[in-house]
C-alpha cells in the first residue's frame, strides 16, 4: 500500500468507529471525507448516510458468531465446574 492510501485507510477507519459510536445514541449518521485519495488526477470524496438499523444488519452475522462462541465456552466451564456426571 502506498502512503496515500494508508492514510485515507486510517481517515476510514477513524470515520467508521466515529459513525459506530453515534449510531448509538442517533437513529442515523452521515459520514463525511473529502480527498481521500486522488483516482485518475480527481479527488475521491466519501459522503453517506447511514442508518443505525441497517449497521445493525451488517454485524449481525458476527455478533451471532461471537454470542454462539461465548455461550459454548461458558457451557463448557460449567461443566467442567461441575465435574462428570
Amino acid at each position: 500500500m502506498t502512503a496515500a492510501r494508508d492514510k485515507a485507510v486510517a481517515r476510514l477507519q477513524r470515520a467508521a468507529e466515529n459513525a459506530k459510536i453515534a449510531l448509538s445514541d442517533q437513529p442515523y449518521v452521515t459520514i463525511e471525507e473529502e480527498y481521500l485519495l486522488k483516482k485518475d488526477g480527481r479527488p475521491v470524496n466519501l459522503s453517506v448516510e447511514l442508518a443505525r438499523n441497517h449497521y445493525e444488519a451488517m454485524i449481525e452475522p458476527y455478533v451471532a458468531e461471537t454470542h454462539g462462541s461465548h455461550a459454548y465456552r461458558l457451557e463448557r466451564c460449567r461443566i467442567d465446574q461441575l465435574g462428570p456426571g
